[in-house]
């Protein structure tokens, strides 16, 4: 993996992980106080005598005594919310189950770049980075029985002239934490590169059609965007030949969908 994609990845991790914590930190904040060790705390907060004051205090009272005047707005917006849509995972999965999309066609675009040959699952030989276009179309009702994934079609073209490839296949979605989503992806490849090869630098794939599996985890924002980190990987299981070294690519994508 190259330096700059290695910073790209931990930067993103660092910020997502920063998310979670500052949440999870609020949430246990008022049991560590009380459970732990009240004295860790500022003693005239937690002991029950009168705090000094700060605009974040003074704010935090105007903000309280405003309260029952914002739950009838409040219960307004949680409606609309519902009915017009948000990011919770309740309103996408219902969004996804009504989807219009482009055209009646076309659920979402997604435009990636990734760390060529990365090595998840074997040993690097090829170089460069792998850029990436990928079209997600609405789920048909046959694919009902499956839980409906969204049929998928792209490309994957290497600025090194090593492997490149165009794949076909369906997606799978989920979500947690509100915002967040998975997708895993499964279909067929088909690549350019070596099946066979003397070079060293060069992947011995084996077929010239791969299975290929994918593995998004990403973030919605903003209603129709999203940015995930993915990692997809190609292979055979030997199924035709004894050449399977194989192939994975790790990186990260934007995508914009169409509600």
């Amino acid at each position: 993996m190259t330096p700059l994609m290695k910073t790209v990845l931990i930067t993103i991790f660092l910020v997502f992980f920063t998310y979670v914590e500052n949440a999870n930190a609020r949430r246990t904040h008022v049991w560590f106080v009380e459970k732990v060790d009240p004295s860790l705390i500022r003693d005239e907060i937690y002991r029950g005598e009168k705090p000094y004051k700060t605009k974040q205090t003074e704010y935090k009272q105007r903000k309280k005594e405003s309260l029952p005047k914002k739950i009838e707005k409040s219960k307004l917006i949680l409606a609309d919310k519902k009915t017009a849509g948000s990011n919770s995972r309740e309103t996408y999965t219902s969004k996804n189950k009504s989807e219009k999309g482009l055209y009646g066609l076309l659920s979402e675009v997604r435009l990636g770049i990734g760390d060529h040959d990365a090595g998840v699952f074997g040993r690097t030989k090829e170089e460069g980075l792998d850029f990436n276009i990928e079209f997600l179309f609405l789920s048909p009702d046959f694919l009902e029985a499956i839980w409906s994934p969204r049929p998928m079609l792209g490309a994957s073209i290497n600025s090194d002239d090593d492997t490149s490839q165009v794949y076909a296949g369906i997606t799978w979605e989920g979500w947690f934490y509100d915002n967040f989503f998975w997708n895993f992806g499964f279909g067929l490849s088909f690549h350019d590169g070596e099946t066979k090869s003397d070079n060293i630098k060069k992947k011995e794939l084996g077929s010239k059609v791969l299975f290929r599996e994918s593995i998004d985890i990403g973030w919605a924002f903003f209603e129709n965007n999203q940015v995930s980190l993915f990692v997809d990987h190609m292979s055979h299981g030997h199924i035709f030949g004894d050449k399977n070294e194989g192939m994975d690519t790790i990186g990260i994508r934007y995508g914009y969908r169409f509600w």
